[in-house]
């Protein structure tokens, strides 16, 4: 358990929840939500819990002992360099207004881990302006997003590659995952076990899952689903994940034009993306149609580690809005 310093009247404690407090700790935090004045779905935050590759739940009590806030974050597999690891990112922050002064990054802060050597949050610009006051998280960068009217897109001839949508993962979704892996640095380990909760469990959401394959190989996917990312309408299709290899031009043309049906079938009259602009993917989609827009979205990092710092995150890092809690 770590504690603010002492004598200070908005002093608190901060310690992980253990087995089986779970539910006491969800009553709590909901408490703690309504003198907020806000709503939890407890539906979501045990599906947080339930994560593949784990979930921190940190609860924050006052002088008295009562519970005053929590802290959640996921835990992320991720290859970096070809080596397995975690990062750790940011999920929730709710503080009872009365003691959100006795919160500190570095009480928050496990510490450095060597399996844990970066924690990272998508902040949008108001959420950035408060943690940057601690000074310890880094600006990655200004979240661009790419969007496309369906008009506009154009999906390339695509033989030889067959698409397939399916409601479950195969475990050979793994291997495209590791193929990804050998042309950018960092990148979180998507195997049929992580998409399976993250896609398929989800509580009040609805994806669509799509699997390319060519001689009966599986070469990419996609996975999407109608609603706004940035303050849009239910028009919009998101792509939610999105693992192709960008010189592999039939599969990239395969999976936009099912974008482009699925468009079709739900209404919807444009297809937003959210990636790394520094990646390969970025480029080949904008061959395809899609432009550049601003958000009100921040990638801000803590790293642990000497090699692996924001200026390496920036170039090497891929993630799409499925390593986010934003889709």
């Amino acid at each position: 358990m770590r504690r603010s310093p002492s004598g200070d009247p908005s002093s608190v404690a901060i310690r992980d929840c253990r087995p089986g407090e779970e539910e006491a700790a969800l009553d709590a935090i909901a408490g703690v939500a309504t003198r907020l004045g806000r709503d939890i779905d407890r539906s979501v935050w045990r599906w947080r819990l339930r994560n593949p590759a784990g979930a921190r739940l940190r609860l924050i009590t006052g002088p008295d002992g009562s519970l005053v806030g929590v802290a959640a974050c996921s835990l992320q597999r991720m290859l970096l360099e070809g080596r397995e690891l975690l990062f750790e990112r940011s999920d929730e922050l709710l503080v009872d207004a009365r003691f959100s002064g006795g919160i500190t990054s570095d009480l928050l802060d496990d510490g450095d881990r060597n399996e844990c050597p970066v924690t990272w949050s998508m902040l949008d610009s108001e959420t950035w302006r408060s943690v940057a006051a601690f000074g310890d998280r880094e600006l990655v960068r200004g979240q661009l997003s790419l969007s496309v009217e369906i008009e506009r897109l154009r999906p390339g001839a695509a033989p030889g590659v067959d698409v397939e949508e399916v409601r479950t993962f195969p475990d050979a979704v793994e291997e495209v995952a590791r193929r990804a892996a050998r042309r950018c640095g960092a990148i979180a380990l998507r195997d049929s076990a992580l998409l399976e909760w993250r896609f398929v469990h989800r509580p009040g959401r609805r994806y669509r899952i799509a699997l390319a394959r060519a001689g009966g190989r599986l070469v990419g996917y996609a996975v999407l689903r109608c609603g706004a990312f940035d303050g849009g309408d239910d028009s919009e299709l998101l792509v939610c994940d999105w693992l192709v290899r960008p010189e592999d031009e039939g599969t990239r043309s395969s999976l936009l034009a099912w974008l482009a049906a699925c468009a079709g079938e739900q209404g919807a009259s444009r297809v937003t993306a959210v990636l790394p602009d520094t990646s390969e993917d970025w480029r080949s989609l904008q061959a395809a149609g899609f432009r550049a827009f601003k958000t009100p979205w921040s990638l801000a990092v803590r790293s642990r580690s000497r090699s692996h710092g924001v200026r390496w995150l920036y170039h090497n890092w891929y993630y799409t809005l499925a390593d986010t809690d934003l889709c």
